[in-house]
Order: C-alpha cells, then structure tokens, then sequence
C-alpha cells in the first residue's frame, strides 16, 4: 500500500470514527458475502454420467514415464 493510500484509508477510519484495522475487516467481510453470493453451489456444477470417470485414468508410472521419455525439441550445442 502506498504512504497516499495509507494516509487516503487513515482519513476515512477518521471520519468514521473507526481503526484501519476495521475498516479492512468490514471490507473483507463484504467481499466474502458478495463473493459467496456470486458461486454456484456444487451440486450445479457439470458431472460425468453417474458421477463417474468416462474413461480409466492412467497410472502415475505411465504419467512419469510420458513425461520423462519425450525428447527435447530444441537441439543441444
């Protein structure tokens, strides 16, 4: 925060009679029931028919072994 910022919210805690500390507690706790307001509960989220994966998952060995074996496209000098 900058000293113009600072001095901007210290003047405002002033005139209304509040702490910085405060202020920013009644704005966090505005935005939280603002945010919370804005989410879709889950149960509205897009599922997989029957909740269930389409297809099996591939193991960690067959993910590391993907990764680590592709070669580096750009060449080494």
């Amino acid at each position: 925060m900058s000293d113009s910022e600072y001095d901007a919210l210290q003047k405002v805690a002033d005139v209304r009679n509040r702490s910085i500390e405060q202020l920013i507690q009644e704005t966090l706790a505005t935005f939280q029931r603002e945010a919370a307001g804005t989410r879709k509960p889950l149960r509205e989220l897009p599922l997989f028919p029957g909740h269930r994966l389409v297809a099996d998952l591939p193991s960690r060995a067959d993910l590391y072994e993907e990764i680590f074996s592709r070669e580096d496209p750009s060449p080494q000098p």
